[in-house]
């Protein structure tokens, strides 16, 4: 799928498919506004369930059913939106009945919503049930995983060659903000600093003290015995007059 192109879903049959089930897809979605970066499907009683992000503020949710098929190019049932940009999502831990788990992430935000997936819902518009934005993390988001066993979230972020890793655990309440726990150790987080400052403190050149060797016609004068000097010649006249 492109920017100009519908995304094309295809429904194959649990054996038996070959290349004739690939020559048309059983239904169009209309795209995003953008090339989309990231696709997730989920499945369940014939009906087939798509989250598109194409690193905008949006994303799209499409609610293909049994009896979609063939009905022309269909639009999107539900938009989750958010502050910051999302280029990753996909479908978390579903809840019972229609209601749907949707995690996403971009360069400076993590997001989950939670929504029900009918196609007769009020409100086509989804916000996060909570965001964390990229103040609270030590640097940019590198990737982000879901917990099958709970709702909490593991976001990697800060240096790839090094990354910071954190928990985030959804709000207790709606008024209350999600919790984040740091679980970089926090002895490497030292360690770190002291390099940091072994590698910007000034290392101290000894000096190099350079010693005149003296020249040898030095030393030859320094060692040649004194010769008394001749007396002058007034001294010379006197003594002969005497």
């Amino acid at each position: 799928a492109g920017m100009t192109s519908p995304l094309k879903v295809w429904c194959l049959p649990a054996a038996g498919a070959d290349l004739g089930n690939l020559k048309k897809a059983n239904q169009r979605l209309k795209g995003p506004g953008s090339t989309p970066t990231s696709l997730d499907l989920h499945s369940s009683g014939g009906t087939i369930y798509v989250l598109c992000a194409d690193g905008t503020t949006q994303v799209e949710f499409y609610h293909v059913g049994p009896d979609d098929s063939g009905q022309g190019t269909q639009a999107s049932t539900r938009v989750l939106s958010c502050h910051e940009r999302i280029h990753r999502v996909w479908f978390g831990k579903q809840s019972a009945g229609d209601d749907f788990v949707a995690l996403g992430y971009g360069d400076s935000v993590v997001a989950c919503w939670n929504f029900v997936a009918s196609a007769n819902a009020t409100m086509r518009t989804v916000t996060p049930t909570f965001a964390v934005s990229r103040p609270e993390f030590d640097g940019p988001v590198i990737c982000m995983r879901g917990s099958l066993k709970s709702s909490d979230l593991v976001v990697a972020c800060g240096a790839p060659a090094q990354p910071r890793f954190y928990r985030v655990s959804p709000p207790k309440s709606k008024k209350a903000s999600a919790l984040i726990e740091s679980l970089t150790p926090a002895v490497s987080l030292e360690s770190d600093k002291v390099e940091k400052k072994r590698t910007a403190a000034p290392t101290a050149v000894p000096e190099t003290v350079s010693r005149k060797r003296p020249k040898s016609n030095d030393v030859k004068e320094s060692t040649r015995p004194k010769q008394p000097l001749p007396a002058s010649r007034s001294e010379l006249e006197g003594s002969q007059l005497s």
